[in-house]
């Protein structure tokens, strides 16, 4: 059977063509796509339901281009073409998954960096008795500019943190 010399429903239309009926519909709607009514038998013709709207195989390629039927079995999807489509779609995901674990890699470091930063400003921060008692004393200028430093890069590394909590799982996965 040549598949272009029928004519098909519009759940069987989208199937041909991989793509959804309320978009087949939109396309009809628009004019881009001619489609048949046909009266149903023993049906008056009176009302709009009493017609069937079928689409021609043949229109159906023209508007959306080479259409994936199996030759053996007309109105199915070739299986080479959806397995191709599959493997496609598995190296996507494999990557995106890599992309994942970076990202995490990336969130691990940054905690981690937050957490040394935290600790050397514990240190830095003892009070002014203990400063007496200590020799290697650091000016008490450079002391207050050295924490303001480290609280800014702290602050500027909890904000990055943030950030990368606040995406969500699909922007990660999908490197947006």
């Amino acid at each position: 059977m040549n598949p272009s010399s029928h004519t098909v429903n519009f759940s069987e239309a989208a199937r041909l063509a991989g793509c959804s009926r309320q978009h087949l519909y939109k396309l009809a709607e628009s004019g881009k796509l001619s489609v048949r009514q046909e009266l149903i038998a023993g049906r008056t013709g009176d009302k709009k339901g009493d017609y069937r709207q079928l689409i021609d195989v043949a229109e159906l390629a023209r508007v959306l281009g080479p259409l994936s039927i199996d030759e053996k079995n007309p109105g199915l999807p070739n299986v080479g073409l959806l397995q191709a489509e599959l493997e496609t779609v598995r190296l996507m995901l494999a990557d995106r998954e890599q992309q994942l674990k970076e990202a995490k890699s990336r969130e691990d470091w940054l905690k981690r960096l937050l957490e040394d930063m935290s600790a050397t400003v514990k240190l830095i921060s003892y009070s002014g008795s203990e400063q007496k008692k200590r020799e290697d004393v650091v000016p008490k200028e450079s002391y207050t500019k050295t924490v303001a430093n480290a609280k800014k890069i702290i602050k500027g590394l909890r904000s990055q943190l943030e950030a990368e909590r606040n995406r969500g799982f699909f922007d990660r996965l999908f490197g947006r």
